[in-house]
């Protein structure tokens, strides 16, 4: 059995400080990004897939470009100040517009 199991898994009592300090040091971390962008978005176009499947990678995308340090939680990006926020935002927006209309060009010439 390997040692994380043992310790986060199966809560080896010898082991409850490292998990009450690993618990103290995420909760620590994770309370310095208050600022929430959805990971998805529903489709704008009203019908099959249900979610966008542009705007994840367009989010991604604008957090790649600008170089922000972002947590990945419950299908949200996270950011530490609300300007990170509106300009991952802002360049989302942009980058999803022009990967919609790149694909409706595609489409067009089929």
């Amino acid at each position: 059995m390997s040692l994380t199991k043992r310790i986060f898994i199966d809560k080896d009592p010898a082991y409850d400080e490292v998990r009450r300090r690993t618990a103290q040091s995420v909760s620590e971390h994770c309370a310095q990004f208050e600022f929430r962008v959805a990971g998805n978005r529903r489709n704008a176009a009203g019908h099959r897939p249900h979610w966008d499947p542009f705007w994840p990678g367009a989010l991604e995308g604008a957090v790649t470009v600008l170089g922000l340090e972002s947590l990945n939680i419950n299908g949200g990006k996270f950011f530490r100040t609300e300007e990170e926020r509106a300009s991952v935002l802002t360049l989302a927006e942009t980058l999803w517009r022009q990967r919609r209309e790149a694909y409706a060009v595609r489409l067009a010439r089929r």
